[in-house]
């Protein structure tokens, strides 16, 4: 949006593009896009652009989960070899 208003944050275009989105986002997904929502949005985005999310926590539990599983796996005895009795 910031290209749409070349850099200028009180554009009369810009608040002309927010108008017309928080219409047809209005239209298309029911509440919660209101100008001032959208604006809100565009501040959120602004502040944390930069932010990146690499993974969600659930995903970063299943390959800990699995690294785990690997490294337990490798104390197994090989197929077919028995346990010794130490009874």
């Amino acid at each position: 949006m910031e290209q749409e208003q070349n850099g200028a944050s009180r554009a009369e275009y810009g608040k002309h593009v927010i108008e017309i989105a928080s219409a047809a986002l209005t239209e298309e997904f029911g509440k919660g896009f209101s100008e001032t929502n959208i604006m809100n949005f565009k501040k959120f985005y602004m502040k944390f652009k930069e932010l990146t999310i690499s993974q969600t926590l659930s995903e970063e539990f299943k390959k800990q989960k699995q690294q785990t599983l690997s490294a337990e796996s490798s104390l197994l005895l090989p197929k077919g070899q028995a346990l010794p009795d130490f009874f």
